[in-house]
């Protein structure tokens, strides 16, 4: 978050893609789900309105499949950017953007944000 929070979404970018697959080898949803928000609010930072809502959506299913919450701390990190990129692509069609993203696979999250080949 910290990269993100400096402006350097490029790092930022590289450091959840990380994140989100060495915590989906080793089975840890609630931390894919933690990566790909990160993940979601580079994507916003960086005008990607559509691509946060898809892999928030991925990020929302991962979290439910492990039962997991976003901690206030990393919301109040995040919910700026997704606030934003929310209100640009409107409520109906972030609702259905979610939705796709939830039926999305982790790969197909990274590689929808540029991290599918690493």
């Amino acid at each position: 978050h910290l990269e993100l929070l400096r402006g350097d979404t490029e790092r930022a970018s590289d450091l959840f893609c990380r994140s989100a697959r060495l915590f989906n080898e080793i089975g840890d949803q609630g931390g894919v789900g933690e990566s790909l928000e990160g993940l979601a609010a580079v994507s916003a930072a960086t005008g990607g309105m559509d691509e946060a809502a898809l892999v928030l959506g991925t990020a929302r299913h991962a979290r439910e499949r492990s039962m997991s919450k976003t901690f206030p701390h990393d919301r109040a990190l995040i919910e700026g950017w997704l606030d934003e990129a929310q209100r640009a692509v409107g409520e109906e069609r972030w609702a259905v953007l979610l939705e796709q993203g939830g039926a999305m696979d982790i790969a197909a999250a990274l590689e929808l944000v540029g991290h599918g080949r690493e």
